[in-house]
């Protein structure tokens, strides 16, 4: 259920009271959902983009102080790959909201090997889909919200981790969160 559009209605009126509730903070980010391109949204694009068009709008006029922009997109260079399918229908709503004023950035996620295999294809693929599509975003004070490595070696993980950080804030990336997916045997470690 946690993937499924939620009623508008119901959520208009959350977003409102959390709108309202931190109306005066300062320094205080909103992601507007998790991955919509991928498997964390089970509703169209135009749900999401009815979904974030509503929720920024909300935010701008009770909490306009407050940092909101929309979910992190899941890309990958293998246009063949699900994840792709959908982003530039993404960063075209997402341009247009900049251009309204109603957001500051977006955000992506890069999960994966530190490597040009997988991240830098990722990303120069995303910087031509932003080229193509929305000309007014880059990654230059984009957020990468989420950008995790896979293993169990804890050395191989951190090293991993620190250079998708440092490489992320030397190209005017803001926001790094690192994610380390362990794989799990059974027993806890």
């Amino acid at each position: 259920k946690w993937r499924q559009p939620p009623n508008p209605q119901y959520w208009d009126a959350y977003v409102t009271e959390v709108a309202k509730h931190y109306a005066d903070c300062k320094n205080l980010l909103i992601e507007v959902w998790n991955e919509p391109d991928w498997e964390f949204w089970d509703g169209t694009e135009e749900e999401y983009f009815d979904l974030l068009d509503r929720t920024v709008r909300i935010f701008n006029k009770y909490a306009p102080n407050l940092f909101i922009y929309p979910g992190g997109l899941v890309s990958s260079w293998d246009t063949q790959n699900i994840m792709s399918k959908d982003t530039p229908r993404y960063f075209q709503k997402f341009q247009q909201l900049k251009n309204e004023g109603l957001i500051d950035t977006w955000a992506y996620h890069t999960h994966g090997p530190f490597n040009e295999e997988y991240y830098f294809k990722s990303i120069r693929y995303m910087q031509e889909l932003l080229n193509s599509y929305a000309k007014g975003l880059s990654f230059k004070g984009a957020f990468n919200t989420e950008s995790g490595v896979w293993g169990t070696n804890d050395d191989t993980q951190a090293a991993e981790l620190i250079a998708k950080m440092l490489y992320t804030r030397d190209h005017g990336g803001k926001a790094y969160v690192a994610y380390s997916f362990r794989q799990f045997n059974g027993t806890p470690d």
